[in-house]
């Protein structure tokens, strides 16, 4: 790849960093979660992948590392709210594994809380909230989706 490809690619990804919603808290961490994910790009590798761990510091892939890993964790900084940098500020400097798992760790539901907050999102949806039907739906069908994955009894999903 040339480097003009791929200071148009990273160009694009700052971009698309910046347009996402900033994660405000547990409300939208499901969404936000995944758009970053798809923001990270080839980055997310530093965050959930073979490179989340760093190679040794005498390593000469040790600065490639660490530029890109520095990368992944501004990407993430720049997409949280300034209420949620401040609960994890201690990470400012964190890998991009650790602040993203810091987050997940916080702002991550699961278990009996991520049934309830789900089912009670789903139940508590109204059509009055949204200027088009088709966006109500499509706000059910991504609940629904929600519900029927925090909860582990299937004859209490929710069908089509």
């Amino acid at each position: 790849m040339s480097n003009a490809t791929t200071t148009m690619s990273e160009a694009a990804i700052e971009k698309a960093t910046l347009a996402i919603t900033k994660l405000e808290g547990c409300e939208n961490w499901i969404r936000w979660s995944t758009n970053i994910e798809l923001v990270l790009d080839h980055t997310w590798e530093f965050v959930k992948g073979n490179k989340s761990s760093p190679p040794q510091e005498d390593s000469p892939k040790f600065t490639e590392w660490s530029n890109r890993n520095r990368t992944a964790h501004c990407r993430i900084w720049l997409a949280l709210s300034d209420k949620v940098q401040d609960t994890v500020f201690c990470h400012v400097k964190s890998p991009a594994a650790t602040l993203f798992k810091a987050l997940k760790n916080q702002y991550e539901q699961s278990g009996a809380s991520a049934e309830f907050y789900t089912t009670k999102t789903y139940n508590d949806a109204k059509l009055s909230d949204y200027d088009l039907v088709t966006d109500f739906l499509n706000t059910l069908m991504n609940l629904t989706h929600q519900v029927n994955k925090e909860i582990i009894d299937t004859s209490a999903h929710i069908n089509d």
